[in-house]
């Protein structure tokens, strides 16, 4: 493994600093509010047996369980306080943020990533699916991350061509999985792998 360059420790320290001030904003921008009628559906299934969890998402109401399976698996440890139910959901923002920087960096340059992931932390969507118990701000980082996966994919093949090797292979199992995450977190993440398709598509074709 090599070591890093003082410009590539510069920029993680940056990263680091942009990430820890996303964290500090979260903090200070915590709702006061208790949860609402979706979100108390989420916290009641996170009490649930397996089955009951089940049969909601494939029965009742049709839902993807993901999000659901993800709560009950942290309340068991985390606990199900309105607190803790949140926590996931803030984690996931910050993964989000992170995926933000790392796709700009790649995309352009590490400013872009940068200034992306501050405006969008400032945005109230972003703190919307920061702090709502319920799966949007899973599905942004699963977005974000298969996207820097997608990328790396690409640039993958490109070098090798039809050749495959063992890190071409790693990457494909890594973004099969981002993408299974996020079909079965929430419904738009099917219009987000018709992009990357689309994208990939378009690729071949130049």
């Amino acid at each position: 493994m090599r070591a890093l360059s003082g410009n590539e420790r510069r920029r993680l320290w940056l990263s680091a600093l942009l990430l820890w001030a996303t964290t500090t904003w979260l903090v200070q921008q915590w709702p006061e509010r208790g949860l609402w009628y979706d979100e108390t559906v989420n916290a009641y299934f996170a009490t649930q047996s397996w089955g009951d969890l089940w049969e909601w998402c494939t029965r009742i109401d049709n839902q993807m369980p993901l999000h659901f399976a993800l709560l009950k698996g942290w309340g068991t440890f985390g606990g199900t306080s309105e607190f803790a139910l949140r926590l996931p959901s803030v984690w996931s923002a910050l993964l989000a943020v992170a995926a933000l920087i790392a796709l700009g960096r790649r995309l352009g340059s590490s400013w872009m990533g940068w200034l992306a992931a501050i405006a969008f932390g400032l945005t109230q969507s972003f703190l919307y699916a920061a702090f709502e118990v319920r799966p949007y701000g899973v599905a942004l980082a699963l977005t974000g991350w298969a996207s820097v996966v997608l990328w790396e994919l690409w640039q993958r093949y490109a070098v090798c061509g039809r050749r495959r090797d063992r890190r071409f292979a790693t990457l494909l199992f890594a973004y099969w999985l981002l993408a299974w995450g996020l079909w079965y977190t929430h419904y738009t993440g099917v219009l987000v792998l018709t992009v990357h398709a689309a994208l990939v598509g378009w690729a071949v074709l130049r």
